[in-house]
C-alpha cells in the first residue's frame, strides 16, 4: 500500500466519522428540542445545511433572514422568511413570535444575525442557531439560493384526530394549528368534507397567515346518533392542501339503545316530512342538534306507518328517538 492510498483511506474514514458525529449532534438537538431544553449555538454553513435538511418537514422550524428587503429580493434561502434587523419594529416583532420554535438565523455575513441571535437569546427564545459567514459563506460553499417567494401550508397538529366518546347532546373539542412554512402570504381559502357531519368548526375561510405565524381553530364533535363517525377533512389554500382524518363515537346511556333494527325512515334526507315504519311504538320524540325536544307524539296501538312533519324547524340535523317500552331506537334525520 502506498503512502498516498493510505492517507486517502484515512481521510475518507475521518470524513465518514465526522459525518456520523454531526448527524448524532443534529439528532441530539432534535431530542433536546422535544424535551424542552435550550440550545443557543453559532454554526458554520455546512452545519446549517444539514440542520435545514433534517428539519425540512418540521413545522416548528424557521429560517429567519434578518437582511434588508432589497437584499432578500435578489436571492435568499428556500423558505427563508424576512425580518429586517434594521427595521424600527424588529424588536417588537420578535415579541410576537413563538419562542418554542427552532430559529436558524442568518444575514449577509454574520454581523446582524449575531446581534439578532443575542437579542432573541435575551428574550428567552429556546432554540437558536446563528449561521457564521451568512449567505455569502452559504453561496461560496455552493449551496442553493432562490428568488422565489411562495406560501406553504403545513399542519402543526396531528392530522389524525380521535375524539372522546360523548353522550348525545354533549360535545368534545380539539384544536388544529396550521402554520405557513413558506415565505409568501398563505390564504386559507376553504374547508371541505365536514359539512353534513357531526363535526362543526369555527374555521374562518379567507384567513391569511404570514410566514413565521400560525393559525389555530377548533373542531367540535357533537354526535347526533350512535353511529361511529369518520370523515376526511381538507383545508384548501394557495399554498397547497392539508388533509385530516376525524373520528368519533357516541356513548350509550344506561337504557338499551338500538340504532337500526325494526325501523325504516324515508325519505331521509327530506324537506321535513318523514315516514316511519316500525312495530310496537309507544312514543316518538324529535330533538334538535342541541338535544332539545322539538316534537313529541304518542302512538296508538297497532299503528306501524307514521308521518312526522318537522319542516317548521328549519334545515339541519335532528335526532329521532323511538320508545317501544323495552328499548329505545335512535336515528338521524336530515332536513335540506
Amino acid at each position: 500500500m502506498t503512502v498516498e492510498s493510505f492517507c486517502t483511506r484515512v481521510s475518507i474514514r475521518i470524513g465518514v466519522l465526522l459525518f456520523f458525529v454531526f448527524q448524532l449532534a443534529v439528532c441530539s438537538y432534535a431530542q433536546n428540542y422535544r424535551s424542552g431544553d435550550t440550545i443557543h449555538a453559532h454554526i458554520d454553513v455546512d452545519s446549517a445545511f444539514s440542520i435545514i435538511q433534517y428539519n425540512k418537514s418540521n413545522p416548528a422550524f424557521v429560517i429567519l433572514d434578518v437582511r434588508s428587503i432589497n437584499e432578500f429580493n435578489i436571492y435568499h434561502l428556500w423558505n427563508g422568511v424576512l425580518l429586517d434587523y434594521n427595521s424600527p419594529s424588529f424588536d417588537s416583532m420578535l415579541n410576537t413570535l413563538d419562542k418554542n420554535k427552532i430559529y436558524l438565523i442568518h444575514c449577509a455575513s454574520g454581523g446582524r444575525s449575531s446581534n439578532a441571535f443575542n437579542l432573541m437569546k435575551s428574550k428567552q427564545f429556546k432554540i437558536l442557531y446563528n449561521v457564521l459567514g451568512g449567505i455569502v459563506g452559504w453561496y461560496s460553499a455552493g449551496y442553493p439560493l432562490t428568488d422565489s417567494i411562495r406560501p406553504i401550508i403545513m399542519s402543526v397538529s396531528d392530522t389524525f384526530l380521535e375524539f372522546d366518546s360523548v353522550l348525545i347532546g354533549d360535545a368534545d373539542t380539539m384544536s388544529i394549528t396550521i402554520t405557513n412554512f413558506g415565505n409568501g402570504l398563505l390564504t386559507l381559502n376553504s374547508i371541505s368534507g365536514i359539512s353534513s357531519s357531526d363535526f362543526i368548526t369555527d374555521f374562518i375561510p379567507g384567513t391569511e397567515i404570514f410566514g413565521l405565524y400560525d393559525y389555530t381553530f377548533q373542531i367540535i364533535y357533537k354526535p347526533e346518533d350512535h353511529f361511529p363517525d369518520s370523515i376526511a377533512m381538507t383545508i384548501h389554500s394557495n399554498g397547497g392542501e392539508q388533509q385530516y382524518v376525524l373520528k368519533g363515537a357516541c356513548k350509550t346511556s344506561s337504557i338499551k339503545e338500538i340504532n337500526k333494527e325494526g325501523v325504516v325512515v324515508f325519505p331521509n334526507p327530506s324537506s321535513g316530512l318523514f315516514y316511519i315504519k316500525a312495530n310496537d311504538i309507544k312514543t316518538i320524540d324529535v330533538l334538535n342538534s342541541e338535544g332539545r325536544l322539538v316534537q313529541s307524539k304518542q302512538i296508538n296501538s297497532g299503528e306501524n306507518l307514521l308521518e312526522m312533519d318537522i319542516s317548521d324547524y328549519g334545515n339541519g340535523v335532528y335526532v329521532l328517538k323511538i320508545d317501544t317500552g323495552n328499548q329505545i331506537i335512535v336515528r338521524k334525520l336530515i332536513i335540506n
